[in-house]
């Protein structure tokens, strides 16, 4: 049972917010009527390690309340994002910076995703290198 003074939000992620509430007055209300609308988060680099974990768990997880939410995996709360999204696997997979490149893709020119590739490879923890490149 959600309290009276807060928004349902269940089974909803972060980007998908402003698809089913509008921010009034200093609070989120439900929208009136079913529509199409965008919300944004902003681009991270990995290089900012606390920041990315951050948005990769607003990516990830419904339901998301508070930082304490998001920060607790099976059970334990870890002290940073980047301990949590380590423990909830989304820094472990390689399959994780592919999805990263195909998104700076869409907005990047070549020279830039050559420096995000970089960048992935110093402050990542990249497993595969030679396949990631090819991809």
């Amino acid at each position: 049972m959600v309290p009276a003074n807060m928004v349902d939000t269940r089974g909803i992620y972060y980007k998908d917010m402003p698809e089913h509430f509008q921010f009034v007055k200093g609070e989120w209300v439900p929208r009136g009527r079913a529509t199409k609308c965008i919300g944004r988060m902003h681009f991270v680099s990995p290089r900012e390690q606390e920041r990315f974990a951050l948005r990769l768990l607003l990516l990830n997880i419904a339901d998301a309340t508070s930082y304490e939410h998001l920060q607790t995996v099976n059970g334990q709360e870890y002290k940073t994002c980047v301990e949590a999204a380590k423990a909830a696997g989304y820094l472990t997979e390689d399959s994780f910076y592919e999805k990263s490149l195909e998104e700076a893709a869409t907005f990047n020119t070549a020279p830039q995703l050559r420096s995000f590739f970089l960048t992935l490879l110093m402050f990542g923890e990249v497993h595969n290198a030679e396949d990631l490149w090819n991809k």
